[in-house]
């Protein structure tokens, strides 16, 4: 027990980080052994709190079927943080092309039930169908929870208000038009509503549109700040792809920092498929047109990049080469999984504006 009361110990005093993932795995296995369920309980949740913020969403996901499997058992109950870590699960599960739109659909109707059996609306399960709907890029559904949405009542569960905003611009990037988005993002660009996810995920989901429609000014501010609000945050990797295909025209030198911090982030095995995929895409896109500057470039990257090479010399066409390799293996999958060509498509699109 000296062991485990040490361990919590270590947990109270480190920050946020993955040594914390780490030592909450550590003190979840003893209290698991030592039949301390309740606090092997209450450390799962804290340890998906901490795997959502650095990229460890598979361990997330299975500490959070753990719990809600107990809460089942009719040993603890489906409170308001079982919601949210609920919320926060479906928030990536179709980050994953292994898991089927007919496993998510699943998911989803259950965290309904199990709402409406808390009295509370459809609101939290509408949030989380319209932002799965952005991933396999189903207008039918993401039109239909956001009609939902907005018609339907809200309880304290439903995404803040600025999550909602950012919610509508997003739909509006990818289904509606580019003025519409704009205008639904004003309360954001005013500081009217804001939280820690706003306007950081609003920044990188507007970088590129506002490029291609000539509002530069816009589009660098969407740059500078969305990286800065990363900072070193790996549970954000899904939206470093997007800065970097903004980087790889307007900035190759900037670029390059950013590839080579978030490599490390997309070596990690326990980030998601999408996640991955967004990146390598932006990686392909920026040795792609470095490549047509200058054929070779001396980069220092780590040695479990496939590719390394301990002199740091690398020509930018092989490592352009390799990152389209795989982004196009993931994006077929996605796209069979999701039963349409958007990734595959949205590929060749970019590679007609190089």
């Amino acid at each position: 027990m000296s062991d485990y009361k040490a361990l919590l110990e270590q947990i109270d005093e480190t920050p946020s980080s993955a040594e914390l993932i780490n030592l909450y795995e550590r003190a979840i296995r003893l209290a698991d052994r030592d039949g301390l369920t309740a606090d092997a309980f209450y450390l799962r949740q804290d340890l998906i709190t901490e795997c959502n913020e650095y990229g460890y969403f598979m361990k997330a996901i299975v500490a959070f079927s753990h719990n809600l499997g107990r809460v089942d058992e009719g040993e603890f109950d489906f409170d308001y943080n079982m919601v949210w870590d609920y919320k926060a699960v479906l928030a990536r599960i179709a980050a994953f092309d292994s898991i089927s739109m007919t496993q998510i659909n699943d998911m989803l109707e259950d965290f309904r039930l199990r709402m409406r059996a808390n009295g509370a609306t459809d609101s939290a399960y509408n949030c989380r169908r319209l932002r799965i709907a952005f991933i396999p890029k189903d207008k039918e559904m993401a039109s239909d929870a956001k009609k939902a949405l907005i018609t339907g009542k809200r309880d304290s569960h439903t995404d803040c208000k600025a999550c909602l905003q950012h919610h509508y611009v997003e739909y509006e990037l990818s289904f509606g038009d580019y003025n519409k988005a704009l205008n639904l993002y004003e309360p954001i660009k005013s500081g009217k509503i804001g939280c820690n996810m706003t306007p950081l995920r609003t920044y990188a989901y507007l970088v590129n549109p506002a490029h291609r429609h000539g509002d530069a000014e816009l589009a660098k501010k969407a740059s500078e700040k969305g990286i800065q609000l990363i900072g070193n945050k790996s549970g954000f990797l899904e939206l470093i792809g997007f800065h970097l295909i903004y980087l790889s025209e307007m900035n190759r030198r900037k670029g390059i920092n950013l590839f080579k911090k978030a490599l490390l982030w997309a070596l990690n095995e326990t980030q998601t498929p999408w996640s991955v995929m967004n990146f390598n895409l932006g990686a392909y896109l920026l040795f792609a047109r470095l490549s047509a500057e200058r054929p070779k470039g001396k980069i220092m990257l780590p040695q479990a990049y496939p590719l390394h090479t301990a002199s740091g010399d690398y020509v930018y066409q092989d490592l352009a080469e390799h990152h389209r390799s795989e982004y196009l293996k993931r994006a077929e999958q996605f796209d069979q999984r999701n039963g349409n060509n958007y990734y595959t498509e949205l590929l060749k699109e970019e590679e007609n504006r190089l």
